[in-house]
């Protein structure tokens, strides 16, 4: 059987990857780093009929990353690797710790870079596989979480790197770059702010929040064959913020009327 392995499994839009994964004929590898999580996301993907198995490992550890992907490598070939997982953390620069740095950049970068390692061996000898990392618009702009946008920038650039010295081998890789995603990420804020979202959405210019499944549907977009040609570059899921914000604009334009 051919595997799919997907990082950040367990959360919303993991979960979201992992369904429509599935529904395209993949086997879920669920990494998450609580086995219990997993186990809960493995059931859920069984229940809908879908093929899955748990794999935890703290991504942020080389060593439970090197323990997982031998486990996942027993049960069959790799063809996919979603790095989804992440984590943000302290708003702004002057409250960023070393402990914030240190585990933005384990989470959101190096563990993508230690799971993607573990996977390239096999599919450089069968030369096919993709790899998409799940970025962030924060990794283009100052959106806030600094540690968190510094690691989604490197990520971006990871993306670039693998493209260019594994695409000899029929390997893809491919960023799939979400602005805010309407997930239980967001409940702290909610819970300070029940009005937040609405409060945001004019600064997407199609008025709305993007959902797991927004990005789910890229992703699966991104590993197939209708995607063939697509290598190196980034799939924009952000309800159009990256274009640009209306209530500058119309500030500017209307000193003109």
């Amino acid at each position: 059987m051919t595997i799919a392995v997907v990082t950040g499994a367990a959360g919303g839009i993991g979960t979201a990857i992992g369904r429509a994964l599935g529904q395209a004929g993949h086997t879920i590898a669920v990494v998450d780093i609580e086995p219990e999580r997993c186990e809960r996301a493995v059931a859920a993907l069984k229940a809908e009929g879908l093929d899955a198995f748990a794999a935890p490992a703290d991504i942020a550890d080389p060593r439970s990353v090197d323990t997982m992907a031998a486990a996942v490598l027993a049960r069959g070939e790799v063809e996919l690797v979603i790095n989804n997982a992440g984590r943000a953390s302290a708003p702004d620069f002057e409250s960023s710790g070393e402990a914030d740095w240190a585990e933005a950049l384990g989470i959101n970068v190096s563990g993508a870079f230690y799971v993607t390692r573990n996977f390239l061996p096999q599919m450089k000898a069968r030369r096919r596989g993709v790899i998409v990392n799940i970025a962030s618009l924060n990794g283009h702009g100052a959106y806030g979480n600094p540690a968190y946008s510094v690691a989604k920038a490197g990520l971006l650039h990871l993306t670039r790197l693998l493209a260019v010295e594994y695409g000899p081998f029929g390997i893809r890789a491919v960023s799939v770059v979400p602005a805010s995603v309407r997930t239980p990420a967001w409940d702290h804020r909610l819970a300070k702010n029940a009005a937040l979202f609405d409060e945001i959405l004019k600064y997407y210019p199609l008025r709305r929040i993007v959902e797991p499944e927004d990005v789910a549907s890229v992703v699966a977009f991104a590993v197939s064959d209708a995607a063939r040609a697509i290598s190196g570059s980034e799939l924009i899921v952000d309800c159009g913020a990256h274009a640009g914000n209306s209530l500058i604009s119309d500030l500017i334009t209307e000193a003109d009327k």
